[in-house]
């Protein structure tokens, strides 16, 4: 199944840095997705989130669990935004994408 969602972006579809390290400590039900290909990652890269690659997440969509509370994250915030479309387009209503994207986690946590 594939989805192509356009539309605006909503910045209150977003969580920064600040809020996911907070919310990584609190709640059980979040499953953070990186978004990003192997390649891509190198050294900057959240230890718990499960990578898969955008295509992948369109094909294992209907699998995934409503009732988790997702963060997306790629480099910058771009891909992210698509996936949180494509997932509240699919009836997912517990999403966020990382603002500023694995940029932003990697001037937090490495400079």
């Amino acid at each position: 199944m594939r989805f192509w969602i356009f539309g605006h972006d909503r910045d209150d579809d977003s969580i920064s840095v600040k809020n996911l390290e907070r919310m990584m400590k609190t709640d059980p039900n979040l499953e953070i997705i990186d978004l990003r290909y192997t390649r891509e990652r190198g050294n900057n890269y959240i230890r718990c989130a499960t990578f898969m690659p955008m295509p992948s997440l369109q094909t294992n969509i209907g699998q995934m669990d409503k009732n988790k509370f997702y963060v997306f994250c790629c480099n910058d915030g771009t891909l992210s935004k698509k996936a949180v479309r494509m997932m509240k387009y699919a009836g997912f209503t517990k999403v966020k994408w990382l603002k500023g994207g694995m940029n932003a986690w990697k001037r937090k946590h490495y400079e």
